[in-house]
């Protein structure tokens, strides 16, 4: 160990985690208690140099190339997956299938609720179980870890921590088959507060959990119930922690300059959604914008649109951004499906300023309420379609029905309104009485943030730090050692 620090392996797998490790002042606080080893799945030179200067070294996984029957390995996932989310009866996962079929022929959906009864009864039998020892059959001949393996084994790695482990194309079910192979304690910390009902089967369970707050704890335990209560921590999420920096956002001034605003005059922040969840959001965001512009009250309100980062077709959103008065913000660039980019110091600023220098957030089933309550902004929620096609306002307003927005949706924290009507009184009452919910929103962040903003970074660093120290010696080089590995 180099200067006595125990050495921590961190995987950055996905653009989220360069802004929750990274940008988050977690990244310091690791350093100064671990000798730090960052793990990137794809090249990132002016990221794996910001690292660097902060004390870490850095290193890139192996790519993941399958060198046989793939599609085969990849069906079997899917029907894993499928076969979970059916199990433990995930709303969140039928009212995407229904969205995703809408336009479907009866034939065709006829086909797939077929489909969706096989896997209800696989996952409700013992042939839940069954599949998932093919899956691992089938990744063992698929895929090699080795090289992996090797590299871990060769810098002694003590703990590697997880950035992403439920989201399956971050490929870190390879980086944890490797820990497993090179008998590597696990931390896995959650990276939304949707994974655990959206995204999935874990493929392997992590040694440990970070948990943003209790109700995750729970989740996990009801989810894995092989899973000790001693082996989750409550630590927070990160990605909040970087708003407990005032300077972040510019001053009111600087921050209208930058983006051509009027400082005298009130702000409301759109937040959308990548389109697959809400695939006409740009008509919705384009009457509501035009109404707010022919109602006098409102004649002074200026518009930030922030795209999601995952929206790759923004064309869609070119009517919103000819507008005059709208901002159209995309956050940062992405690639490799979205999954993969860079997150500058800048984007940073222009997310909290977005969201300091706003009078009201308007978003639909978005994670940004949680940003906006934070700030004490009043958060509208539009539970409406827009569009010409039968049956899409249902579908958005099962959105805020979803497992892990129920407790946002009930919190009394937000507004939601049905009706372009209710919006524009929403947002006047907003403008007016911006103090009201103010008590809702204080309590919703406390409830799901789990620690204070700001908190978070030496949460986890103080977690690892005593996980670490339950190994008092390498796993690899210990050969009488107690630990025993969990299975799902």
């Amino acid at each position: 160990m180099q200067n006595n620090k125990p050495k921590l392996g961190i995987s950055i797998s996905m653009v989220w985690a360069i802004r929750n490790i990274i940008h988050s002042g977690l990244m310091e606080q690791l350093c100064s208690r671990f000798d730090v080893h960052v793990l990137f799945r794809l090249p990132a030179p002016s990221i794996e140099k910001i690292c660097c200067e902060k004390g870490a070294m850095t290193w890139s996984i192996p790519e993941l190339n399958g060198h046989s029957n793939t599609h085969l390995y990849k069906r079997t996932l899917n029907a894993l997956n499928q076969s979970h989310k059916a199990k433990f009866g995930f709303q969140s996962e039928k009212y995407k299938q229904d969205l995703l079929r809408r336009n479907y022929s009866t034939v065709q959906r006829l086909k797939l609720l077929m489909r969706d009864g096989i896997f209800s009864a696989i996952g409700r039998s013992a042939g839940y179980p069954l599949l998932a020892n093919l899956e691992k059959t089938l990744f063992k001949r698929v895929y090699d870890v080795g090289p992996i393996v090797n590299y871990l084994s060769e810098h002694d790695i003590d703990l590697v921590l997880l950035t992403a482990p439920l989201q399956q194309e971050s490929q870190e079910a390879s980086l944890m088959r490797a820990c497993l192979q090179a008998k590597i304690p696990i931390a896995a910390l959650v990276l939304g507060f949707d994974n655990l009902t959206t995204k999935g089967r874990l493929l392997e369970i992590p040694d440990y959990f970070l948990a943003w707050n209790e109700r995750m704890r729970k989740e996990i335990l009801e989810i894995y119930p092989g899973v000790g209560e001693s082996r989750v921590f409550i630590s927070g999420s990160p990605q909040f922690d970087f708003y407990a920096d005032s300077s972040w956002g510019y001053t009111r001034v600087q921050f209208c300059e930058q983006l051509g605003l009027d400082p005298r005059f009130p702000i409301m922040l759109y937040s959308a959604n990548p389109q697959f969840l809400v695939p006409y959001e740009h008509l919705l965001v384009e009457d509501l914008i035009k109404r707010v512009q022919n109602d006098t009250a409102l004649k002074n309100l200026q518009f930030i649109v922030r795209l999601h980062p995952f929206d790759l077709t923004s064309s869609r959103w070119k009517t919103v951004g000819n507008i005059p008065g709208v901002v159209l913000n995309r956050p940062w660039s992405v690639k490799d499906n979205g999954s993969w980019g860079n997150i500058a110091t800048e984007d940073i600023h222009l997310l909290a300023g977005s969201l300091k220098h706003s009078a009201c957030v308007v978003n639909v089933s978005s994670t940004m309420a949680l940003d906006a309550a934070f700030y004490d902004r009043p958060v509208i929620a539009p539970a409406y379609d827009v569009s010409a096609e039968n049956g899409l306002s249902r579908h958005i307003r099962l959105l805020y029905e979803r497992e892990h927005y129920l407790p946002i949706t009930n919190s009394g924290a937000i507004t939601l309104v049905h009706s372009p009507v209710e919006a524009i009184e929403a947002i006047k009452l907003a403008i007016e009485a911006p103090e009201r919910k103010h008590q809702a929103r204080k309590e919703l962040t406390e409830e799901m943030l789990g620690k204070p903003v700001g908190s978070a970074r030496n949460a986890i660093a103080d977690a690892l730090l005593k996980i670490v120290k339950k190994y008092p010696t390498s796993l690899r080089t210990s050969s009488n050692t107690s630990h025993n590995r969990l299975n799902l």
